[in-house]
């Protein structure tokens, strides 16, 4: 009987506690109804706070200044109930206060693609696209051109430096030599990203726009194997796939040596890093160490399947970022390859995605990166061994002076740093 007892007891709490909590939930969304202006202030100050709090808690650096990042919350929190929007709420206040972080790999994420309803100003997240080919969220490779920084007397601009075959840019007639003036992209009435490009050439500017769909997404990965015998291998992640393909294409070596372009590599995962340097490096080689808040860990190479031996040079430049710039201190570190471009970005910080109120994210470097003989990269970024600037000449006339150059320190045997 005391065990029937004690079990109805429990029962009838539980039931108590889940119906108190229905009626709170009921109770603050009645509130909300009542009092939408107070309800939608209270909800930015919790995403707001959340945010604040987190970048607090898990910034990796055991000396960051809590004092001043309170004292920075306390400036920017006023901000929060002026915002008349969620997505003003992230690029006016959350955005600007992660920017006195002063770092790369700290930064916020808003909810899906907000959009402006008619009940009130409201904000709604936007429906799914009707169009499937549409890209969810476009990036650097995804508006049909490359473009790169190229530095004249006075100062430097950006280039249109090639054009990819078939796309909307090129049916619009982009062109390598065009200078890149504005590049922005918005919601077209279907949900797909819409591109915005000004272009100058010869004195005059153009405006040109166009949608942008998953048909323009290039290869994430390009080989091209030269008359010379340099094979060229280009990949813009270190991800899985990459570390198949890289596998694929170096499984018959080209006569003359490789050139690994990384020009375009933003980073990626640190295992998959991990793996592609032990198909260029002996295993156990010493590839730095990531420093977090509490604990430090080294990182090595493996022993792998695929071993690369032979000649190589790395092509380097300032969309080279995170991994990529591991990667390329570490095969010049260890004498394993020469890098030639210019100075990649310096952004090495590990980061991660914590989850926000409303279906935003905030990312927090969670980790510092030292090189293996105990140097940062983050603000400094890796300097090439071989310095080759692209040049709007070059462009116009279709070259690629970097390439060009790491295919010359290869057949002259001048790839060792």
């Amino acid at each position: 009987m005391r065990r029937r007892t004690w079990a109805a007891v429990v029962v009838a709490g539980i039931a108590g506690l889940a119906a108190g909590l229905y009626g709170w939930k009921a109770y603050q969304a009645d509130w909300a109804r009542r009092h939408p202006e107070a309800a939608r202030i209270a909800r930015y100050e919790r995403i707001f706070d959340v945010a604040w709090k987190t970048v607090d808690e898990k910034y990796y650096d055991p000396k960051f200044d809590h004092a001043r990042w309170r004292k920075i919350r306390d400036a920017y929190r006023p901000l929060v109930k002026a915002q008349p929007f969620e997505i003003a709420l992230y690029i006016n206040v959350l955005d600007n206060m992660l920017r006195q972080a002063g770092t790369s790999h700290v930064s916020v994420l808003p909810p899906p693609t907000p959009v402006i309803t008619s009940n009130g100003g409201q904000v709604a997240t936007a429906p799914r696209p009707k169009n499937e080919s549409c890209l969810d969220a476009p990036n650097r490779s995804d508006f049909g051109f490359h473009f790169t920084e190229v530095r004249r007397r006075g100062g430097s601009f950006m280039l249109v430096d090639a054009v990819r075959r078939g796309s909307s840019a090129e049916r619009l007639g982009i062109a390598p030599g065009d200078g890149l003036q504005k590049l922005a992209t918005t919601n077209s009435r279907d949900g797909c990203p819409h591109a915005t490009v000004i272009l100058s050439r010869g004195g005059s500017s153009r405006q040109v726009e166009f949608d942008l769909e998953r048909g323009e997404r290039p290869a994430p990965q390009a080989r091209a194997d030269l008359p010379s015998g340099v094979r060229v291998l280009r990949f813009d992640a270190f991800d899985k796939a990459s570390v198949a393909w890289l596998a694929r294409n170096l499984a018959d070596p080209p006569p003359r040596g490789m050139i690994l372009d990384l020009r375009s590599n933003s980073g990626g995962l640190v295992t998959a890093q991990v793996e592609i340097s032990s198909y260029f490096l002996e295993p156990g080689t010493n590839l730095g160490r990531s420093v977090a808040r509490h604990s430090t860990r080294s990182s090595v190479t493996r022993q792998s399947s695929m071993r690369y031996d032979g000649p190589l040079v790395v092509l380097i430049g300032p969309t080279s970022a995170s991994a990529a710039e591991i990667t390329a201190y570490a095969l010049r570190y260890h004498h394993r390859g020469r890098l030639v471009g210019a100075e990649t970005a310096g952004a090495v910080l590990a980061a991660r995605s914590y989850p926000l109120p409303g279906g935003g994210f905030v990312d927090v470097a969670v980790a510092d990166y030292l090189t293996p003989d105990g140097r940062r990269l983050e603000g400094v970024g890796v300097k090439p061994d071989l310095p080759v600037a692209q040049t709007l000449e070059a462009v116009r006339a279709g070259r690629d002076l970097p390439l060009e150059a790491a295919e010359r320190a290869l057949l002259e045997g001048r790839w060792r740093p």
